[in-house]
């Protein structure tokens, strides 16, 4: 039978029409294939991988060639078999988030070497370098695609030793500086295996900075991630912190030079992104149909509330009793304009966060949070 019919964009069909193709006129239970993959990937089943059933898998790549299959659907079914998925190790509900994923993610590493040796076993020492089998020994591939196999291999075994090192740390006093020093061997060791340019590139795509910045909830094109990663790079280097907080109000060299990347307009955009007021704004604009426009009037009145209790806290802790009747009544005439604004159900909701400007005459600064890099660090491009 010509082969040629089955279909290429599913991998779960794929195996189910081979296993037809293997089995029906041979009188041989059709469901065999199938069943065996679902009870290898079943989380509650404590058997060994597909990959460990060498002997097993030899027999159905030889069924497969004899039938005729293209090699290359046979290869790819193949894949699908030995990449089942570990069975996730058991969490303990009261260990820190970053291990739990540590510990998921050497399980993921060692099920991915198993994966390695029975391809290995079937195909022969080439199989590494058949890109049929690159989602198996490179399956660092598409996170850095501009890396040579060796130095994905390279990578893929530091990233493994630090998972390790993380999955093991003790619970104990100074563990966050333990973290940090696991992390800062790991990025020694990386830039020293790719060099400064491709280190670079490695920072882009795992690094806190590059982390927090794809969570701004900001758009940013690829010529602007680049260059607003690299001003707070340098900020970073400069203050010789290990970790860097992207923030809005940031100093006013690093501003100046977002506000230069991003043009006047957009800096703004990105001042309000920024903010958590704004958010809370956009989500009233979302839940009680606020016009858009509306929302930005208010958020400009926030940002004047802001600028009146910065000019009275330069006035010192002792004011003028006039200047603090000022301030209050600036204060109630932007609730007013607030509420006229909003809307009276979506005042209400906002008014715990909107009500009293920036936070209070005693922080009158705006705070903006911040997104906590993950520590674990991934093998693939799961995340």
């Amino acid at each position: 039978m010509d082969s040629r019919w089955i279909l290429g964009g599913s991998l779960a069909l794929n195996a189910a029409l081979i296993a037809i193709l293997i089995f029906a006129k041979d009188g041989s239970d059709v469901s065999a294939v199938s069943r065996e993959k679902t009870a290898a990937t079943s989380p509650s089943d404590s058997r060994p991988p597909p990959a460990a059933n060498t002997e097993e898998l030899r027999s159905t790549l030889e069924q497969l060639r004899a039938k005729g299959i293209e090699p290359g659907l046979v290869k790819k079914f193949m894949v699908s078999l030995v990449q089942a998925e570990p069975a996730a190790p058991a969490r303990a509900f009261w260990e820190p988030r970053f291990r739990q994923i540590a510990t998921e993610e050497v399980a993921r590493f060692e099920q991915q070497q198993r994966a390695e040796q029975t391809l290995t076993t079937l195909f022969g020492a080439e199989a590494q370098y058949d890109p049929a089998f690159a989602p198996v020994f490179l399956p660092l591939h598409k996170d850095f695609d501009f890396l040579s196999a060796d130095k994905l291999r390279g990578l893929q075994a530091l990233i493994a030793q630090a998972n390790r090192t993380l999955a093991s740390l003790p619970i104990e006093p100074g563990l966050s500086v333990k973290r940090s020093e696991v992390m800062a061997q790991l990025n020694a060791g990386v830039e020293q295996l790719l060099g400064a340019d491709e280190f670079r590139e490695y920072e882009l795509r795992r690094s806190s900075i590059a982390q927090q910045l794809r969570e701004l909830e900001f758009e940013l094109d690829e010529s602007e991630f680049r260059r607003m990663f690299a001003v707070y790079a340098e900020a970073q280097a400069t203050r010789g912190e290990s970790v860097v907080r992207i923030t809005a109000h940031a100093d006013d060299q690093t501003s100046s030079q977002v506000r230069e990347i991003l043009g006047e307009q957009r800096f703004r955009q990105y001042e309000m992104s920024q903010d958590p007021r704004y958010r809370v704004l956009s989500s009233l604009a979302a839940s009680y149909r606020v016009p858009d426009a509306n929302i930005v009037q208010a958020y400009a009145l926030l940002r004047e509330s802001d600028e009146r209790a910065e000019s009275l806290q330069r006035q010192g802790p002792v004011m003028a009793l006039d200047a603090r009747a000022k301030w209050a009544a600036a204060e109630r005439t932007k609730n007013e304009q607030l509420r006229a604004l909003l809307g009276e159900p979506a005042y209400a909701a906002s008014a715990a966060v909107l009500a009293t400007g920036v936070r209070s005459l005693a922080h009158a600064s705006t705070v903006y949070p911040t997104n906590p890099a993950r520590t674990a660090v991934p093998m693939g491009s799961k995340e």
